[in-house]
């Protein structure tokens, strides 16, 4: 469960179309998932103080967005917030976030549809669910998702696309990623052939916006 400098394209994009704003609930207690002599130098080249002094995700998001209010859940001791994402959220929670990070954590939570309930009620009406999902960790967390599952939840709920993108391991530089970005602003439709020749540990992310206040609803597959 971390946040790799490689995302940051995609957060910059999601940042120029007002769809990266504080509060802003991580789930799982992320980490910055790079060696500390790569934080240091990021923070010395863009003049990043808090993140040279902390090494957090929550640094690098008040440094690079502005974001001052930012807290993360878990089920460990090591968030700032203990909750249970396969259990119906607690009403404290509930319209908490303008932004909902699920960097890597869904996954290992059983319960999948509370746990993307969860998310819906704790996002308010206007805020953004970033995904950071895996696509083909093998033997990783419960679940590999599909693209088709996130698209059809944003679709049966009304969410807004923002953006998405695939991210696959560098060949070049371990635990680095690449990223097939799509910058149109509509939904990209990945093509078969594309989705076929996915690497292993390849990732999807995605960003959609709660645009109003309804209950949450799961989507049913009914074209087979």
């Amino acid at each position: 469960m971390g946040v790799a400098f490689s995302f940051l394209p995609f957060f910059d994009l999601c940042h120029q179309r007002n769809a990266f704003n504080g509060p802003v609930v991580a789930l799982g207690s992320l980490i910055l998932a790079e060696r500390e002599d790569k934080i240091l130098e990021f923070a010395r080249l863009n003049n990043y103080d808090r993140l040279r002094r902390d090494k957090s995700v929550k640094a690098l998001l008040h440094d690079r967005y502005g974001i001052d209010k930012y807290i993360d859940l878990d089920i460990n001791e090591k968030a700032e917030l203990n909750a249970d994402l396969s259990k119906p959220l607690d009403s404290t929670l509930r319209n908490s976030a303008m932004t909902v990070i699920n960097a890597g954590t869904l996954e290992h939570v059983f319960d999948i549809k509370q746990a993307f309930q969860n998310v819906h009620d704790m996002t308010r009406q206007g805020g953004v669910i970033i995904h950071i999902a895996p696509l083909t960790w093998l033997e990783h967390g419960f679940y590999n998702f599909s693209i088709t599952m996130f698209n059809q939840i944003a679709e049966t709920n009304s969410y807004e696309y923002i953006a998405d993108a695939i991210f696959y391991p560098s060949a070049e530089q371990k635990d680095n990623f690449n990223i097939q970005m799509n910058w149109s602003g509509k939904l990209y439709k990945f093509k078969p052939e594309e989705l076929k020749c996915l690497k292993p540990d390849t990732l999807f992310i995605s960003a959609y916006r709660k645009t109003d206040s309804s209950v949450f609803k799961a989507p049913y597959e009914i074209a087979y």
